[in-house]
Order: C-alpha cells, then sequence, then structure tokens
C-alpha cells in the first residue's frame, strides 16, 4: 500500500507548484511579460487549482495518517516475525532436553529389566542339580552369547547418549538467576537508538532477572533474517510439561540384584516439586508446571555485554541463545554409563559363580569315578591348561588356590590310569564334552566387556569430561583371571 504515501507526496508537490507558478506568474507581469488581463485570468486559474488540492488535501492527510500506522504495523509484525523464528529454536531446545532425559530413563529402565532377567537365568543354571556340567555349559554359553549381542546393543546406545549429551542446551539456566556470566549469542538483530546488535553476534549475558522494564517507543527491533541454528527440531510424544522442568538423574525406584544403585547426594530425586512465585529464585529439584500456566517464568529483559566490555545494554531473552554445554545432562550420561559398568561387572561375578559350580559338579563327578575313561588326552589336557591360566591360584584367594590343587590331583591321577583296564564304575570323557567346556571358557573371554576411560574418576568429575573417550570392547583371553574378586 505504498501509493498511499506517494499521494499524498504527489498532492503536496503539485501545491508546491501551484505556489511557484503564483510567484512566477507575479514576477512576469512586473516585468511587463503579461498585461493585467492575462494576470487576472491565469490569478483565478492558480486560485480554483489551490482550491481543488485543498480540498483533496483533507483526504490526503487521512491516507498520510494510515501510511504512518502501516509502516508500524509492519515494522512490529516483522518483529514479531523474528521473534517467533527466534523462539522456535528455544522450542527446538527445549524439546531435545526433554527427550535427552526421557531416552535416559528409558536405557535405565532398560538395564534393570534386562540384567534382573539374566540373574535369574544365571540363578536358575547355579541351583539346578538336575542338569549334568555338559548341559550347563551348553546353557552358559548361549546365555552368554545372548547377554553379549544385549551389552553390545545398549552400550552403543549409551555412546551416542553421551555424545547426544554435550549437544544439550541448558534449558534449566534459562529460569534460574545466573550465578556467573554466561555466553550467549543472538539469534536474530536487535537495534534501538542507542545500540545495534547483529545476528550470531557473541554476546555475554550478565544477569537474566533484570526487572520487566516499561515498554519503550524509541526501542524498535530491526527485521532481519534468522541465522540458522544448529539444533535439530526433535518431536517428542510425551505428556505436556513446561521447558523449565530440571531433570537430575532418576535411577528407578525399583531394586537392583546385589543392590547396585546409583545415586547422588548432591541431586534431588522427586516426582513433583511445584515452586512458587515466590520461591523461584530458590527452588531446586525438579520443577513442575501447574495445568495451566508455568509457576516460572523468564524475564523479558536481559542484561548482556558485548565481549570487548564496549557496551551493556538490556536485550530481549528470547533474541538470545545459551552457548554453553548442560553440565547436569552430562554429569546424567555418565552417571548412566557407570551404572551400566556396575551392573554388567556384578552380571559377569554370577555368571561366574556357575562356571565354578559346574566345574566343581565335573571334578566331583571324575574324584569319585573307580576310573576315568578319556577319549582324547591331547584335547583333555588343552581343557586343562586352559583352566590354569583361568585360575591362577598363586595370584588370587583360597578358593583359586584349593581349585587349582583339585585341577593337579586329577591330571594326576588320569596321568597313571591304565587304559587297558575295565571298571564298572568307569566315566568316560569325550572330546565333543571336552569342546563344550572350552567353548564356555572362550564365550567368557569375549564377554569381558567393560567401559574404560583414563582416568575413571571422570565418571564423577564433569570438568574432564571434555576429553572423556570410551573404550567400549576389551577382549581378555580370560575373564576368569580375574576370579579373586570371589
Amino acid at each position: 500500500m505504498e501509493y498511499i504515501g506517494d499521494t499524498h507526496q504527489a498532492l503536496q508537490e503539485e501545491m508546491d507548484r501551484q505556489v511557484g507558478l503564483e510567484a512566477d506568474l507575479a514576477e512576469y507581469t512586473r516585468r511587463g511579460i503579461f498585461s493585467a488581463e492575462h494576470y487576472a485570468e491565469f490569478a483565478e486559474q492558480i486560485d480554483v487549482n489551490q482550491c481543488h488540492l485543498e480540498y483533496l488535501a483533507g483526504s490526503t492527510g487521512l491516507e498520510k495518517l494510515f501510511s504512518n500506522l502501516s509502516r508500524n504495523i509492519r515494522s512490529n509484525w516483522k518483529t514479531i516475525q523474528m521473534f517467533s523464528l527466534a523462539s522456535r529454536v528455544h522450542i527446538c531446545n527445549a524439546a531435545e532436553y526433554q527427550m535427552f532425559y526421557y531416552i535416559s530413563d528409558h536405557m535405565f529402565n532398560q538395564i534393570n529389566n534386562k540384567t534382573t532377567y539374566l540373574y535369574q537365568q544365571a540363578e536358575e543354571i547355579a541351583s539346578d542339580d538336575n542338569y549334568t556340567p555338559v548341559n550347563v555349559a551348553e546353557r552358559l554359553t548361549a546365555l552368554l552369547n545372548e547377554s553379549l549381542k544385549e551389552f553390545q546393543s545398549m552400550s552403543s546406545e549409551i555412546l551416542k547418549l553421551i555424545d547426544k549429551a554435550h549437544k544439550v542446551s541448558p534449558v534449566y539456566q534459562r529460569i534460574q538467576p545466573l550465578d556467573r556470566p554466561t555466553m550467549g549469542m543472538m539469534l536474530c538483530d536487535y537495534k534501538t537508538t542507542n545500540f545495534s546488535l547483529r545476528a550470531g553476534q557473541q554476546v555475554i549475558v550478565m544477569d537474566n532477572n533484570m526487572p520487566t522494564p516499561s515498554s519503550s517507543s524509541d526501542e524498535i527491533a530491526a527485521g532481519s533474517t534468522q541465522t540458522e541454528s544448529t539444533t535439530t527440531t526433535t518431536t517428542t510424544s510425551m505428556g505436556t510439561q513446561c521447558v523449565c522442568m530440571q531433570r537430575p538423574i532418576s535411577p528407578s525406584h525399583q531394586a537392583m540384584p546385589g543392590d547396585r544403585s546409583v545415586t547422588d547426594e548432591s541431586t534431588t530425586y522427586t516426582d513433583e516439586t511445584e515452586c512458587s512465585t515466590d520461591e523461584t529464585s530458590h527452588c531446586s529439584g525438579t520443577v513442575t508446571c501447574s495445568s495451566t500456566t508455568c509457576m516460572q517464568k523468564e524475564a523479558r529483559m536481559w542484561k548482556v555485554r558485548t565481549p570487548d566490555c564496549a557496551m551493556t545494554m538490556s536485550v530481549p531473552s528470547v533474541a538470545i541463545w545459551l552457548c554453553e554445554t548442560d553440565r547436569q545432562a552430562i554429569d546424567h550420561s555418565f552417571q548412566l554409563a557407570e551404572h551400566f559398568v556396575e551392573v554388567w561387572s556384578n552380571l559377569l561375578d554370577s555368571w561366574l559363580v556357575g562356571v565354578i559350580n559346574m566345574f566343581s559338579r565335573l571334578f566331583i563327578n571324575l574324584e569319585d569315578a573307580e576310573h576315568i575313561h578319556v577319549e582324547s588326552q591331547a584335547v583333555l589336557n588343552q581343557l586343562f591348561e586352559e583352566l590354569d591360566r583361568a585360575f591362577p591360584g598363586h595370584m588370587t584367594g583360597q578358593i583359586n588356590q584349593k581349585f587349582t590343587e583339585i585341577l593337579t590331583n586329577l591330571r594326576q591321577r588320569i596321568s597313571t590310569e591304565r587304559e587297558d583296564s575295565t571298571f564298572s564304575g568307569e566315566v568316560q570323557i569325550t572330546t565333543t564334552e571336552i569342546a563344550t567346556y572350552r567353548k564356555v571358557l572362550r564365550q567368557f573371554g569375549v564377554s569381558n566387556i567393560l567401559f574404560a576411560s583414563p582416568p575413571y574418576k571422570c565418571f564423577k568429575c564433569s570438568a574432564t569430561l571434555t576429553n572423556f573417550s570410551v573404550v567400549l570392547i576389551v577382549y581378555f583371553d580370560f575373564l576368569i583371571n580375574s576370579i579373586w574378586i570371589l
């Protein structure tokens, strides 16, 4: 609708032209170029034109007023569009924040449920006396193979979660008073009569809890193209929750076998804690919303400063994106990984008990037999050598020492048995059975999968998390080298 302003401008120019013509007519008459009759005729025409222009001036005045209002409306609408685009970035950040903790809780429950099932399977194998050692070995091999696949899948998801934790924006910091200056970035252009900030410009947020100022007519946000955000839009089907919700470490309340659950004394675990308006600056723990509106509201204006400390100004909070990483999310992911390692270690310990019971039952049967018939002495010696390496008695406790003594006596007895003798109480050891026992040992060796990091303390120290690296799979020849823990 720019023609409205153009019409008024054209009318004003025409009125100025009529005034100029009147002056020229008077000058020409004075110089004798026009006669008095011509002067009267031309003056009458100029007066008629001026009357017509003055008649139109009332309409064009309204048009000018409408034009000015339209210009202001377009400017304000452009500002609204600019801030709405910036709000989309904050919405995406809040969605990623919620999705991160949703996936973390889901992963924690998945670990608990799966390990509970594996514990039950291991206890069933260890406590059932109806199975022969060969059957126990076959079941242990199948169980180890299944659990290894589950572990690889869950460990891969945890690694992705650790990587994602470094990209989560600290949403909760937007509604909590800052304890120190924080780096931010302008999502759009913003200018007033005193200063101007460009999209993508780095700023230092000094205060995010300023009182809401009265609206100022001289502050007009300049429309611009929003900078491209690195945040990825995430769609979630979760219930309606406030973006100001803090999500600390939230281990499930269900008990884990071995009673190993990750807790943090500095973190409050509550289901719902609503913060009143007076307690906005002092509340901690989980913050939820009422059914209608959020109790905690982000301040409209933030006090920011340029990195060169040249200017300090108030800027709408919606135009600023906090660039720092979320330390709570990083700690959350590493505590989940630490919990996963502890659970896996306990699970391996329970399987170790099953392996010891299996070989103990086998050796007891061999000791009670009148005669032992071995199908392949060389293959049996290989099993004994692997067991010697798996149970180093001189490095560990009494259990390994006793186990090694039993193994030594059994080897001496088998080596002195006469193969040409026949006994009614003879026990035969086939090559297939020996291969089954050796397969359990090898499978246990592959299952020795640990999370490791130099140093391990970085699980509890978020200050060193940036250089944290996870070695996913560590293959040992025999996990039972660590039997000393029993």
